[in-house]
């Protein structure tokens, strides 16, 4: 059985009769469905970033992936089968919950010269589309280029038409705050 993290971000893993107690993940966090069915772990394992999925009802670990950094800014799909988050390298990492697998939408631009960073993933109400801000690194604040982009989620199964399909930015990044 998994504990919650203690106040100190500490995860532990408990035998079933109790005895065994032994240290899972330092500097843990998770973020839980709104059905609570699943939650996803995130924290550190020695030196290397772990991202853990925890199915509730059945209390095990579904998959775990190891990450050069731990998973920012989350958010569920309304169906609960996908988890999106900012991952390494400023792209968007969504995760299907059914697949068992990741997919990196790629950034909103490309091109040399340009480094985009892509933060606070958010799913439509309906699910069909992922929301979240994008920006050159690289450019000022406030530069045209970046705001708030849509992928739509249909893209995910295929991933090198997320490109082609994602539009943006719909929003100036002066004016993000009011939508993401």
């Amino acid at each position: 059985m998994i504990l919650p993290a203690n106040p100190h971000g500490v995860l532990y893993a408990i035998s079933e009769d109790g005895i065994h107690k032994e240290k899972y993940l330092e500097e843990a966090g998770g973020h839980l469905s709104s059905n609570s069915k699943n939650l996803v772990l995130m924290g550190n394992y020695g030196s290397k970033g772990i991202v853990y999925l925890f199915d509730a009802a059945k209390n095990e670990i579904v998959d775990e992936a190891a990450v050069p950094e731990d998973f920012k800014f989350e958010s569920w799909s309304p169906d609960f089968d996908l988890y999106a988050s900012t991952c390494s390298h400023g792209l968007i990492c969504v995760y299907s919950v059914q697949e068992a697998s990741t997919t990196s939408l790629p950034p909103p631009h490309q091109g040399e010269g340009i480094n985009f960073d892509s933060i606070h993933p958010e799913f439509s109400p309906d699910g069909k589309w992922i929301a979240y801000y994008s920006m050159d690194i690289n450019a000022k604040y406030g530069d045209p280029g970046g705001g708030v982009f849509i992928t739509p989620t249909s893209c995910i199964d295929q991933p090198e038409t997320c490109f082609e399909l994602t539009q943006g930015p719909v929003m100036p990044f002066e004016l993000a705050h009011k939508f993401v």
